[in-house]
């Protein structure tokens, strides 16, 4: 049955990354003050304890059937950065939603919420493309940021100061244009009260009298003690490490010296994903090509607190696995980190869904699974575990790639990888700017994609891969705004 608001309903849209608990917020205001569900909603939304997004389609709930002669009604959304479904499809799907379910010209959305989780470490590349992608604008109109409020999450699971810490640089660094034009940011604290504080501020701005309508759319640390520099540990939202650095950790092992290699992580604040993994990939070919150093093994680390294998997790596995490549995988350990932030029960029932559902193939192949628990001797188990399985050099597919068979980096797997990427995000902004009539920010898009595509064609890609991309752009477009 499709959701037909009346004009009197007031309708609150609720968005955010997958896992940040969009659902969780929701329900603490259906069950109500008492935490029981409320005999006013007929379903409380379904919270997964799994990684796998759990909200896969817009899902409206009755809040209040008597609220100034009005109806409340919560509007659930997929989350961006899901591993099942892009950002793109999912801001189409809000839209189309919007669009089918207000006929009646003289109906308003009431305000938005953008849920934000506040104990992560890094704002991460996710996080802001969703602020790139003028979601806000194109849903809300340039004039209605006084609708949106920011409702930050999961505040439980860091200190307090800590929490008010990266508030304060959230707001300065990041949501800074937002708040200057209205925007306010709130905290949800897992209870009722903080919960129904936020629809309050919406519902305080909706009956304003000078309020303004939103008008429906026609769319990271580890370090080691016998190194001479220990590594920097980022304390605040940023990326901290930018550059690869070695660092010394034995210089007497079985007459061999043993370095340690903090590389920039995916996904994050300062740059792209492909400007990290070319200085990566660099650094690798001029290591392959020292005669003096040899490559033991490789350590990817995955942060075992984070509630959702998200599609940044996903796009970051799929570039390390493009980069090591399957003959190397037996020299690959994936290290688990942060338990000390999860129940230890829920930490074994994340590793062991991570191992089947998302690292099964690396595992069938030799990859080990170990975790770090913020200990000396956790960490060094992991090293050992190198050492023990070093019999001769490993040679990643990046390195044979450009080092032997003197490839450019956009004719590898992992440079061909990235440009398919780029395309499919650039089709996302192209869309949102073209939704929003930005012709200047098309057009740029526009130069982009024929940059991109001109590489790969330079690469000698088949054609019928090409006549694909540029299909599946033409779609994003079309689909989108037409």
């Amino acid at each position: 049955m499709t959701f037909r608001p009346n004009a009197t309903d007031i309708v609150i849209l609720i968005m955010g990354l997958t896992g940040v608990g969009k659902s969780t917020f929701i329900n603490e205001l259906l069950r109500g003050p008492g935490g029981r569900s409320s005999p006013r909603s007929q379903i409380l939304m379904e919270v997964r304890t799994s990684l796998r997004p759990c909200t896969m389609r817009i899902q409206p709930a009755l809040l209040h059937s008597r609220y100034q002669g009005s109806q409340i009604f919560l509007v659930d959304t997929p989350g961006f950065d899901g591993s099942h479904e892009n950002d793109r499809a999912i801001i189409e799907k809000i839209a189309d939603w919007l669009k089918n379910s207000y006929k009646d010209p003289k109906s308003v959305l009431a305000g938005v919420i953008y849920m934000h989780d506040i104990s992560e470490d890094r704002f991460n590349g996710a996080a802001q493309r969703i602020m790139d992608l003028d979601i806000f604008k194109f849903l809300c109109g340039a004039s209605a940021f006084d609708k949106v409020i920011i409702g930050t999450t999961k505040h439980s699971r860091i200190k307090r100061n800590q929490a008010a810490a990266r508030d304060e640089e959230l707001r300065e660094a990041y949501w800074k244009p937002m708040i200057s034009k209205g925007t306010l940011v709130l905290p949800y604290r897992d209870d009722y009260q903080s919960a129904w504080a936020i629809i309050d501020h919406i519902l305080e701005r909706s009956f304003r009298p000078d309020a303004t309508d939103i008008v429906i759319p026609g769319p990271e640390g580890q370090s080691s003690r016998r190194s001479q520099i220990f590594m920097k540990v980022g304390e605040t939202l940023s990326s901290c490490t930018t550059s690869i650095q070695p660092a010394l950790l034995h210089s007497r092992y079985q007459g061999s010296q043993i370095f340690l290699v903090d590389t920039p992580g995916f996904n994050d604040s300062h740059g792209n994903d492909r400007a990290i993994i070319e200085q990566i990939a660099n650094w690798l070919k001029n290591s392959y090509e020292d005669p003096k150093s040899v490559l033991a093994g490789v350590i990817y680390i995955h942060d075992i607190s984070e509630d959702r294998f998200n599609g940044a997790a996903q796009r970051s596995l799929d570039i390390f696995k493009s980069l090591c490549g399957a003959p190397a995988f037996d020299k690959v350990i994936i290290g688990t980190t942060k338990h000390s932030r999860i129940e230890s029960d829920e930490a074994a029932l994340r590793d062991e869904e991570l191992r089947e559902a998302f690292w099964k193939p690396m595992i069938s192949k030799g990859t080990l699974v170990l975790p770090y628990r913020d200990d000396y001797q956790s960490a060094w188990a992991i090293i050992d575990h190198i050492l023990e399985r070093y019999v001769s050099d490993t040679v990643l597919e990046i390195q044979k790639e450009l080092a032997i068979q003197k490839k450019k980096f956009p004719q590898t797997k992992v440079g061909r990888q990235f440009i398919r990427q780029q395309l499919i995000e650039i089709a996302n902004r192209r869309a949102i700017a073209g939704g929003i009539r930005d012709t200047e920010a098309v057009e740029r898009f526009k130069k982009e994609e024929q940059e991109l595509l001109a590489q790969l064609q330079l690469d000698q890609v088949p054609a019928s891969l090409l006549l694909r991309i540029r299909k599946i752009l033409t779609m994003t477009i079309t689909r989108f705004w037409l």
